[in-house]
């Protein structure tokens, strides 16, 4: 598996995954700055004019096992953070409603700093 930049060729892939989950997607609400695996996962990371920065639109291709979900989703992640701090972001914030996300991220990446009622995620870049 290899993360790439996202660009617009991605795009009927990623609105496919969605269409399982019952949600459209426009591309226009997509930042263009986002990584992919080809025919795994995705995630977009959306940049302010501030030291933080936004995770956003996580997905995964729900065809394939929950192992190889995984390890794409962690590996995109990874590759979002590694990405914001090389921009210069100190705090990468991600919002979501699915338990299991906020799990993947405490359990695998170091810096959560919060984690409220909303299930908002704040990951320390620095750390």
């Amino acid at each position: 598996m290899e993360v790439i930049k996202y660009n617009s060729s991605h795009f009927n892939e990623i609105k496919e995954w969605h269409k399982y989950y019952n949600q459209d997607l426009d591309e226009s609400y997509l930042s263009t700055t986002g990584f992919i695996i080809l025919g795994h996962a995705c995630g977009f990371l959306y940049l302010t004019n501030s030291k933080q920065a936004y995770v956003e639109v996580l997905c995964k291709n729900p065809h394939i096992d929950k192992d190889k979900t995984d390890i794409a989703l962690n590996m995109i992640i990874q590759e979002i953070i590694n990405y914001s701090k090389e921009l210069g972001f100190k705090l990468l914030i991600g919002d979501t409603v699915f338990k299991n996300v906020v799990n993947r991220v405490c359990d695998t990446f170091d810096g959560i700093i919060s984690k409220n009622q909303f299930i908002r995620l704040y990951i320390d870049l620095e750390k």
